[in-house]
């Protein structure tokens, strides 16, 4: 009776899996020594599960490792995956993450892109880490308005809406496996029969007839006939879309099966608060800013954590953004829906609540001034806030440059982008008196790089808040009086985008 081995236990060389994950991770402390504060507080989860193929980080900073996945690649690209990992973790991409479920995985790309393409230039330079051409990198990406390639340098929310709009090349994998070659066929031996003698013959009687028959031949060869079967398709590498609840904030199957296996066998660490790990990327850009990353990026790291979390933008635009369609959801009290209780006395009839899917009035700038690919990102950024809020909201799309086009029903934010009209000057009242129109009551988006009068009222008919989001014009820059007549508005919500061409100008 033969024993299974037991896919759960640890494998015979795992003292020597652990000392080249350290030798990596010591790879990958030398290359960005910064890090450290994250690095270093990583605790270490392994598993044997191919549902989890490769490596992943939780919020918590646990750490998941394949054992297969260990053992069979190089130190310098181990290194590679645990500064990957890191960076899901020091870019904050858990708490950036789009509220849609559908959307994690294209998200995970997407924060990917964000941090390969620095971690691609350092190892260009030192090659004390390996990146790998299977990873996730931002000229995978079109960029919507030029149809080019997108440029490196970009927040993870510029990937991922340019994505959604332009589309990009199907996900690399790492290389499969060659097949195992074919078993030789076992052919059975020959099994004919002899012939049978004659019997002798009787004393003083002739010879006996000869025997009868002959041996059949043998039937098979010993030949194999067996293929080898072929090299199975690549699953996804490291820093190629499979990266844990620590860049999308969901946790995978993967994950969860690792997690609950480590649960079993008494050994999965506790994790870290969030206050902690807040703590280590705080840390991690003070040494940045005193010198001691030398990286490609390092100094964009620096100015967006130490001013605050990053993409604040996109997180305030789909905050404000819900809280307006929540109001304009609002129920109202009608008597086609009476109350099943009625009045004090049960003989009067009540209204009931009716709840209502909003009305969303999306007002676009189209004048000359307004970058397209800035379009693009506010209609996305709308899309990401639909998907997520529970809602079935009525979209209208209205362009506006001096003028206000009439109204048009749309199913999606991306869908309005085939009906950009206008190129002229630039009144965005003229929007809002259209939206202001509409019935029932709507809330409001506004996308604009700002370069326009507002109303000095808020226009009636509008139901909550007008959220603003004021973009940069084509060539990164912001209108100064532009963003402060819009902030002085008391009738308005304004965000204004802050994305890779304008980082710097905070």
């Amino acid at each position: 009776m033969t024993n299974t081995p037991n896919p759960n236990a640890p494998p015979a060389d795992m003292s020597a899996l652990v000392a080249k994950l350290e030798t990596a991770r010591a790879l990958a402390l030398e290359e960005q020594p910064h890090t450290a504060s994250v690095v270093l507080n990583f605790q270490y989860v392994w598993t044997n599960s191919e549902e989890l193929p490769t490596l992943a980080v939780d919020p918590s900073l646990r750490f998941y490792w394949n054992t297969n996945f260990v053992r069979e690649e190089t130190e310098e690209l181990l290194a590679f995956g645990i500064l990957h990992e890191a960076w899901h973790i020091l870019n904050e991409h858990a708490l950036r993450a789009p509220p849609d479920p559908s959307a994690h995985e294209a998200w995970n790309w997407a924060g990917d892109r964000e941090s390969n393409d620095d971690l691609r230039a350092v190892g260009r330079h030192t090659h004390r880490i390996f990146v790998p051409d299977w990873a996730m990198f931002p000229e995978q990406v079109t960029n919507p308005t030029t149809g080019q390639p997108m440029p490196e340098g970009e927040l993870a929310e510029a990937y991922f809406i340019a994505e959604k709009i332009g589309g990009s090349k199907a996900p690399p994998k790492k290389p499969g496996k060659p097949g195992k070659p074919g078993e030789p066929g076992e052919g059975k031996p020959g099994g004919g029969q002899p012939g049978q003698d004659g019997e002798p013959g009787k004393p003083g009687q002739g010879a006996g007839k000869p025997g009868e028959g002959s041996g059949k031949p043998g039937e098979g060869s010993g030949a194999g006939s067996g293929a080898g079967k072929p090299g199975q398709g690549g699953t996804p590498g490291v820093g190629a879309g499979s990266c844990g609840s620590g860049a999308t904030g969901v946790e995978s199957a993967g994950e969860k099966a690792a997690k609950e296996q480590a649960i079993k066998d008494g050994r999965l660490p506790p994790g870290h608060s969030p206050g902690e790990v807040r703590q280590y990327i705080q840390r991690a850009a003070e040494q940045a800013a005193k010198g001691r990353g030398q990286g490609h990026g390092d100094s964009r790291f620096v100015d967006e954590i130490l001013a605050g979390p990053k993409a604040p933008w996109a997180s305030k635009f789909r905050s404000v953004a819900r809280a307006s369609m929540a109001v304009a959801g609002r129920g109202d009290y009608t008597y086609s829906r009476p109350r099943r209780m009625g009045g004090p006395d049960r003989g009067v009839i009540m209204a009931g609540m009716e709840k209502k899917s909003p009305n969303i009035g999306m007002v676009m700038d189209t004048s000359g001034s307004m970058d397209p690919y800035m379009r693009g990102l506010g209609l996305g950024l709308i899309d990401t806030v639909l998907k997520g809020s529970g809602m079935t909201p009525v979209l209208w799309f209205i362009p506006t440059d001096s003028r206000a086009a009439k109204p048009l029903k749309v199913k999606s934010a991306k869908e309005a982008q085939k009906y950009m009209t206008g190129g002229g000057g630039t009144d965005m009242g003229a929007g809002l008196d259209a939206a202001a129109a509409l019935r029932p009551k709507a809330a409001v988006f506004v996308v604009t790089d700002g370069d326009t009068g507002w109303p000095a009222k808020k226009p009636e008919g509008l139901v909550g808040k007008v959220v603003i989001l004021i973009t940069p014009r084509k060539d990164g820059s912001f209108s100064a009086q532009g963003v402060a007549d819009a902030k002085a508005l008391d009738w308005a919500e304004v965000v204004v985008a802050r994305t890779g061409a304008n980082r710097k100008n905070r």
